[in-house]
C-alpha cells in the first residue's frame, strides 16, 4: 500500500479531535487542583492545547484539507460526558485514563511524523515535534500524579466527593466485585483462545514474503499505531504481508493479535 497525502491529513484530523478532548479535560481537571500552582499549571496546559489545536487546523489546511469544526466540537462534547463518568471511577482511575488519551496523542503524532517525512512534506514537522515533546511532558506530569497517590494516598489533584466514595468502596467492600471480575476475566480469556484458533485456521501465508514491508517506513512504527491502522485495513493481501513480517521480526504479541483477528473477521464475512 502506497502511503498518500490523504492518509497524513486523515492523521491530522484524528490528532485534531483527539487535542480537542484533551483541552476539555484538563479544563475540568482544574477543579480538581490541590493548590493555585497546579491550578495555574492546569490552566496553561488547556491554554497550550488550544494552541495545538490551532497548529494542527493550520498544517490540515497547509495540504490542501478542510480541518474537522464538527467533529472536533464532538470530542469536546465526549470529553465532557467522560469527565462525569470519571465521578464514578477512584482518582486513580481517571488518572490513568488521561494517561492513556496522552499516549494515544504521543503515538498518533509520532505516527503522523513518519508519515509526512516520508511524503516529503517538512513544513508540518516542527508542529509535530512541537507536539511530542508537548504530550511526552505530559505523560511525565501523570506519571508523577499516580507515583504520589500509590506512595502517599495523596495527589495534586484531589478526588471529588463521589471518586472518594467509590475509593472506599472498593477499599472495604470490593471483594464480590474482585471475584465477579476475575470470573468474566477467565472467560474472555477462553474465548480470544477460541478466536485465535478460528483465525489461524483461515491465516494462509505461503507466498508472502516475510522480508518485504507492508508499506514503507513500517519498522519505525510503534505496535499501538499498528494495531490502529490495521483495524480500518480491508485487504487481504496487506494483512498477510503485515502478519509475515511482524511475525519474522519482532513479534509483538499485540500486533500478531490484532492482525489475526482482523483476518478472522474479513475471511469470515466472505
Amino acid at each position: 500500500m502506497a502511503v498518500t497525502k490523504a492518509m497524513l491529513v486523515s492523521e491530522l484530523q484524528d490528532l485534531l479531535r483527539l487535542t480537542s478532548f484533551e483541552q476539555t479535560i484538563a479544563t475540568v481537571r482544574r477543579t480538581q487542583a490541590a493548590s493555585t500552582p497546579v491550578a495555574d499549571e492546569l490552566k496553561a496546559n488547556a491554554a497550550k492545547s488550544v494552541e495545538r489545536a490551532q497548529l494542527l487546523r493550520q498544517a490540515v489546511k497547509d495540504l490542501g484539507g478542510v480541518p474537522d469544526v464538527v467533529g472536533a466540537a464532538l470530542s469536546r462534547a465526549g470529553a465532557f460526558l467522560q469527565t462525569q463518568v470519571n465521578q464514578v471511577q477512584t482518582l486513580q482511575g481517571a488518572l490513568l485514563g488521561d494517561l492513556a488519551l496522552e499516549h494515544q496523542l504521543r503515538e498518533r503524532t509520532r505516527y503522523a511524523r513518519t508519515l509526512a517525512a516520508s511524503l516529503g512534506q517538512h513544513q508540518v514537522l516542527p508542529v509535530l515535534d512541537r507536539l511530542e515533546t508537548a504530550h511526552t511532558a505530559t505523560i511525565a506530569w501523570l506519571e508523577a500524579r499516580l507515583d504520589e497517590v500509590g506512595r502517599t494516598g495523596t495527589s495534586a489533584l484531589k478526588a471529588t466527593p463521589v471518586q472518594a466514595a467509590v475509593g472506599s468502596l472498593l477499599k472495604y467492600g470490593g471483594a464480590p466485585f474482585a471475584v465477579a471480575a476475575g470470573l468474566v476475566n477467565r472467560g474472555t480469556s477462553l474465548l480470544a483462545r477460541g478466536a485465535r484458533t478460528a483465525g489461524e485456521d483461515v491465516i494462509d501465508l505461503t507466498g508472502v514474503d516475510a522480508d518485504q514491508e507492508p508499506f514503507a517506513a513500517f519498522h519505525t512504527l510503534s505496535g499501538d499505531s499498528i494495531i490502529r491502522h490495521v483495524a480500518e485495513v480491508d485487504d487481504l493481501d496487506e494483512l498477510r504481508e503485515t502478519l509475515a513480517y511482524e511475525r519474522a521480526h519482532k513479534d509483538r504479541k499485540g500486533v500478531v493479535q490484532a492482525v489475526e483477528a482482523r483476518l478472522a473477521q474479513l475471511t469470515a464475512s466472505v
